[in-house]
C-alpha cells in the first residue's frame, strides 16, 4: 500500500537509483528538478518535500516506469516525481535550450584555462563554498567598453593584439558552464533562477555584488565569481579572460591573461584591475 512520503535530501538518493536503472538498461535520461527538491540538491538545507517537482522531455514511458517501480518497492505514492510543475514555466523554459541538460562548455582545453586563472586567484578553504555564476559574462557594457579594455592592456608588450581582439569579440556572450569544470570541490555553480529568487526575498537588485545578500542567505560562501569565455589567440598560445570577484572585503574586475606552456599547461602572464 502506498503512503504519502515526505521527501529530504538523503531520501532524494531516489533520483540517483533512477539514474542507475536507466544506465543499467542503456539508456540516457534528461529530468529538470524544480521547487524545493531543487533547492536540496544543490545547497545543504534543512528542507522537506511531499514530492519532486520535474520535468522530462525524452523518454518520459522509461522515466515513469522505472519511477513506479521504485514506488512500488519503497512504498510510496505512484506521483511521487511529479511532472506538474511543467504547466507553470515560462515561455523561455519551453525552448530547446532550457531543455538542453547536458551542458558541454568548457571544452577541457577552456576548462584548463579557467583552472589556471582561479587557482592564481582563489584558494577556498576547505570548509567555505565558491559560488560561480553558471553562465559566462562580463562587467561591462556600452560602446564605451573596448576603449576601457584598450586602456588597460594595449601597451602591454606580453598580451597579443589578436588575443585582445578575440577577447573584445567574444566576452558579453553568454554561454551555461558545466557542473565541475573548476576542479574545486566545494565550487558550487548558482543559476540565474536561484540569483532572481534572493533578489525577490531581498529586495535588492545585483545581488552579486553585494556581500551582505550573499552572506545572509549562504553563511558558508567564501566567495562568488562570475567569468567571461575564454578567448585565444589565433594559435592558442595565449588566452584571456574576465573574472568578477566578490567577497567580505570588496567586489572587484579584473583581466586575466595566460601562456601555454610546452607541457601543455597555463601559466599566469599578466592580470588587470578593471
Amino acid at each position: 500500500m502506498s503512503q504519502y512520503k515526505t521527501f529530504d535530501r538523503r531520501t532524494l538518493e531516489a533520483l540517483h537509483e533512477l539514474g542507475r536503472r536507466a544506465f543499467a538498461e542503456d539508456r540516457t535520461i534528461e529530468i529538470a528538478i524544480y521547487g524545493g527538491s531543487a533547492l536540496m540538491l544543490t545547497y545543504d538545507w534543512r528542507l522537506a518535500t511531499k514530492d519532486v517537482d520535474a520535468v522530462f522531455e525524452a523518454d518520459k514511458q522509461t522515466i515513469r516506469r522505472l519511477a513506479k517501480e521504485i514506488a512500488e518497492e519503497y512504498g510510496w505514492d505512484a506521483d511521487w516525481l511529479n511532472d506538474g510543475v511543467k504547466g507553470f514555466l515560462s515561455a523561455k523554459d519551453a525552448g530547446s535550450e532550457a531543455k538542453r541538460l547536458f551542458r558541454t562548455y568548457p571544452s577541457e582545453e577552456e576548462a584548463a584555462v579557467y583552472r589556471a586563472v582561479l587557482t592564481n586567484h582563489i584558494q577556498p578553504a576547505d570548509d567555505k563554498v565558491l559560488l560561480v555564476y553558471a553562465t559566462t559574462t562580463s562587467g561591462c557594457s556600452g560602446p564605451a567598453c573596448a576603449d576601457e579594455y584598450m586602456g588597460k592592456i594595449r601597451f602591454e608588450p606580453e598580451i597579443m593584439l589578436s588575443t585582445m581582439e578575440n577577447f573584445l569579440a567574444t566576452r558579453q556572450q553568454r554561454i551555461d558552464l558545466r557542473d565541475g569544470f573548476t576542479a574545486f570541490r566545494n565550487a558550487v555553480l548558482l543559476g540565474d533562477s536561484a540569483i532572481k529568487t534572493l533578489e525577490r526575498a531581498s529586495a535588492r537588485a545585483n545581488v552579486l555584488q553585494n556581500w551582505d545578500v550573499i552572506h545572509r542567505a549562504w553563511p558558508t560562501v567564501e566567495q562568488v565569481i562570475q567569468l567571461s569565455p575564454v578567448a585565444f589567440s589565433p594559435h592558442h598560445k595565449q588566452a584571456m579572460v574576465e573574472v568578477a570577484r566578490l567577497d567580505k572585503n570588496a567586489f572587484n574586475r579584473s583581466v586575466v591573461v595566460v601562456n601555454r606552456q610546452p607541457d601543455g599547461s597555463w601559466a599566469l602572464v599578466r592580470f588587470f584591475y578593471l
